[in-house]
């Protein structure tokens, strides 16, 4: 078990060239992502520019997780634009394989939670998440999130097989 010495803290737009690094490896590293791959292809430029525009926006985040100075994990909640549902957020988490196991998923989460009761935008936080990935699926069931529903053939696998998708909330 190695020594970890975590740090959390919120993206600013000097981090775009490393989120843009752990990104890539994330979307290597598990089957679970559902990542959008435009993200994947922005250089530093733009992506410190997409950083600035969510670090200034008050319903969402970039969460970085450090281990010592490595950057470990990202979560993210992306707030609607639209006035009508502003006040939903979307949540990814990724943490680096060897990083799996300690935690950390929920410390992620836990700090989500605590950043939208604060900052009193967002009143729903929603994530969707492939029925196979049962850890993550027990992490948001752990911290209240409640299933909302199945889509059915919501992802397409690295084995070209359509996969269900959970639609999972928690109302703030």
């Amino acid at each position: 078990m190695c020594q970890l010495d975590i740090t959390l803290r919120e993206a600013t737009p000097k981090d775009a060239k490393e989120l843009l690094r752990i990104m890539t490896v994330l979307n290597k590293e598990t089957p679970f992502l559902l990542v959008n791959q435009h993200s994947l292809e922005l250089d530093d430029t733009a992506m410190a520019r997409q950083i600035d525009f969510i670090y200034e926006e008050d319903n969402q985040l970039i969460l970085l997780a450090f281990n010592h100075d490595e950057l470990i994990g990202v979560a993210t909640v992306m707030g609607e634009m639209d006035p009508p549902l502003r006040h939903i957020g979307e949540i990814g988490i990724s943490v680096l394989k060897e990083y799996w196991g300690y935690g950390l998923g929920t410390v992620m989460l836990e700090e989500i939670i605590f950043w939208a009761n604060e900052h009193q935008q967002i009143k729903r936080l929603e994530i969707k998440v492939q029925e196979r990935n049962e850890r993550a699926i027990g992490l948001y069931q752990k911290l209240h999130f409640e299933t909302e529903g199945i889509i059915r053939c919501g992802f397409l696998s690295e084995n070209n097989e359509y996969l269900n998708v959970l639609l999972m909330s928690l109302i703030i």
